[in-house]
């Protein structure tokens, strides 16, 4: 998805509503889920980590850290909810 675009699958509509890169590590996005029988939209914020090497792992767990370093920080403003990993 580009910025603001919107995907049509069935019923769902799922939107970027922003992505922002941390360093080279991870990427950030907000996407905005919604049914097209329901009122309801759905923010989900989406941590990519790119950090990780396709053979072993990475020199140092800093970047790791860092990432979950942000999810907590963003859990803490926008209040309790599920985190999937």
């Amino acid at each position: 998805l580009e910025m603001d675009e919107t995907e049509e699958h069935g019923n769902i509509s799922v939107t970027l509503v922003s992505e922002s890169d941390e360093d080279d590590a991870f990427t950030i996005r907000d996407i905005e889920i919604s049914h097209a029988k329901m009122k309801d939209i759905r923010k989900i914020r989406q941590y990519h980590f790119r950090g990780w090497p396709e053979v072993g792992v990475p020199e140092s767990g800093a970047d790791l850290m860092h990432l979950v370093n942000q999810s907590h920080l963003h859990q803490k403003e926008a209040g309790p909810g599920p985190i999937v990993v």
